[in-house]
């Protein structure tokens, strides 16, 4: 039988955070998932405790790739062997509320949604809260090539007007996707390691595809700021890939 949802969890260097991420995910009030880890060959503890869970729930697939190939390639690999109706992200670092992806599906089937966007939660190194990234506040649908085209410049900057940098975070790992539009049109992940934010071109791609959008006025992922995360890195010829991106897709 067909799951609902595939989660995709790249795994690489976590084995201080894997058991709370995999809590938070086969606690989810949705039953119907498979949750895939993709061991990018870590070199720590993580490959044994990707095979401990495997072991312990049957929901449970694990990919130990033969060449560390980073996040992007990661994701690529858990979705090359996914099959559920819809595709998520989670980052193994990070963890989720319990009614996260139960509230996205049901989103996703009542407004015929291709893609579904919520919030972002910050914590920090401890798991202690530092607050939510700006987000709208109430629920919003996208419906045709102009609308989704509006919400792809949102989730890239706000317009001059608006206070906040972005009103839509550009993250993958607080979306649902349908995985027939990923299929369909062939979309993958560019590896970050070209590219800035791999998440952004995904988006874009995706959006650039999409017939209907919505966005979810709720905070459910948890996502741990680590002073050496890649995310707090700026390169310059990545950052211009990014740029080259937006006026691809939508501009």
């Amino acid at each position: 039988m067909t799951p609902k949802i595939s989660i995709i969890v790249p795994c690489f260097k976590v084995e201080k955070y894997l058991d709370q991420c995999l809590d938070s995910i086969v606690g989810q009030t949705l039953k119907d998932i498979e949750i895939i880890l993709v061991d990018d060959k870590s070199p720590d503890r993580t490959p044994e405790l990707c095979d401990g869970w495997a072991g312990k729930d049957p929901r449970i697939k694990v990919v130990h790739k033969e060449k560390n190939g980073g996040l992007g390639l990661a994701c690529n690999s858990g979705l090359e062997i996914a099959c559920g109706e819809y595709i998520a992200f989670c980052d193994s670092d990070d963890w989720v509320d319990p009614e996260m992806y139960a509230t996205m599906l049901d989103a996703a089937e009542k407004n015929n949604a291709d893609i579904v966007f919520t919030g972002l939660k910050r914590v920090g190194n401890d798991g202690k809260p530092l607050g939510n990234l700006s987000h709208v506040k109430e629920f919003r649908i996208y419906s045709g090539r102009e609308e989704v085209n509006a919400l792809a410049r949102d989730i890239i900057a706000s317009r001059p007007e608006v206070r906040e940098d972005r009103s839509i975070q550009m993250s993958a790992k607080i979306v649902l996707y349908r995985k027939s539009l990923l299929d369909e049109f062939g979309i993958t992940f560019i590896s970050e390691r070209v590219i800035q934010s791999e998440d952004l071109h995904f988006n874009l791609n995706v959006l650039s595809h999409a017939q209907r959008a919505c966005v979810l006025p709720r905070h459910f992922y948890n996502y741990r700021c680590n002073p050496a995360s890649i995310t707090g890195k700026v390169d310059e010829d990545k950052f211009l890939a990014c740029c080259y991106d937006a006026d691809y897709y939508i501009l």
